[in-house]
């Protein structure tokens, strides 16, 4: 029988979210390059992994959700998912954590994200600091 020892599986799962930062940094290249293109690399994927980090707080799994709240967090703020009308959605208890980003643009008022972007705080971006 295989064992696997809880170092070896820390170093694969800190494996798979490096993967999965660089994905996503492929993916804010590719579809927000505005955004993202003066940031430099070590930057911009510290600023992905904390941007995962908070993701993960909603119960985000999916890489498609988890992308999704980290490419918001670049066009409308680091700490959108502070305003309260956002945060209703995406604690939502009746429906299931990954699609609750899908309900964002249905639930959310114009209004509402105008107001998330007036409270822009990028110290949203690093929290350890």
């Amino acid at each position: 029988m295989l064992v696997i020892k809880e170092q070896q599986f820390k170093v694969f799962e800190q494996m798979l979210d490096k993967n999965l930062e660089s994905r996503i940094i492929a993916h804010l290249r590719s579809n927000h390059e505005v955004l993202v293109d003066r940031l430099p690399e070590d930057l911009l994927r510290e600023m992905v992994r904390n941007g995962i980090m908070r993701a993960r707080k909603y119960s985000l799994s999916w890489e498609s959700s988890l992308t999704a709240f980290v490419a918001l967090m670049f066009e409308i703020a680091p700490n959108f998912d502070d305003h309260p009308d956002i945060q209703r959605v995406l604690k939502d208890k009746t429906v299931e954590p990954d699609q609750r980003i899908d309900l964002l643009s249905a639930l959310v008022s114009e209004e509402d994200w105008q107001e998330a972007v007036k409270n822009y705080d990028e110290s949203a971006w690093f929290p350890e600091n």
